[in-house]
């Protein structure tokens, strides 16, 4: 393993580098967006005349729902305290691009970003940690942008209507660390985020949130 000085550089020792791949294992789902509108094409049955008027209030719901192809991502670690060499309080950001498809047939790619409040524990945890295994949990808040080309649902009448692509919600991580047979540590890495409620709307309310799930595997450098 290879470590730093905690004496001669405290500073850099602190700081921790890992890349992750997640491929078919990563999915993001918007807030719904509702929208009521004027539709004066709308047919409407008239009771008393046993006919169809035109024109009526029409109620559109979007959603952008998408699944990886493969995703990349980036994790930069800081750890603020240190009580053992086994365990550690940090803060994390880790920029993640996927290619990824609209299940519903419009737009690709997606950016997440999360940043973290850390625990970890075991392998990992420190530069100095002489354990082969170890782990992490997370919370804190995370930002999404999907598609990063744009989606829309399309009514013939009252036009394109946007979904919600951009969100920030909460957010939850856990990961397993171990040495593999090469001495190098990898993580498998779980990711499970929840934003705010989505539009309300009739003839029923909408209340779906915006969601993420990742499954990832990650290379720790120069460990």
């Amino acid at each position: 393993m290879f470590s730093f000085s905690q004496d001669s550089t405290s500073t850099r020792s602190k700081i921790f580098h890992s890349f992750g791949l997640a491929v078919f294992s990563e999915f993001a789902g918007s807030p719904v967006k509702v929208e009521t509108a004027w539709d004066p094409n709308y047919p409407v049955y008239d009771p008393i005349t046993g006919g169809y008027t035109t024109g009526g209030y029409v109620t559109q719901s979007a959603q952008i729902v998408g699944t990886s192809i493969v995703s990349g991502l980036y994790r930069l670690r800081v750890n603020l305290v240190e009580p053992n060499d086994n365990f550690a309080f940090a803060v994390s950001a880790t920029p993640d691009l996927c290619f990824s498809g609209n299940i519903r047939g419009r737009g690709i790619g997606y950016f997440n970003l999360p940043i973290l409040a850390e625990l970890q524990f075991g392998a990992g945890a420190t530069y100095e940690s002489p354990a082969n295994s170890g782990g992490m949990i997370g919370l804190g808040f995370e930002i999404n942008k999907l598609d990063l080309i744009k989606s829309s649902t399309d009514n013939p009448t009252l036009g394109p209507l946007k979904a919600k692509d951009f969100w920030v919600g909460a957010v939850f991580s856990a990961g397993i660390r171990y040495m593999n047979k090469a001495y190098k540590l990898r993580e498998i890495n779980f990711k499970f985020g929840i934003g705010a409620n989505g539009d309300s709307g009739s003839p029923r309310p909408v209340y779906i949130p915006g969601m993420t799930f990742r499954l990832s595997w990650m290379t720790f450098l120069n460990y």
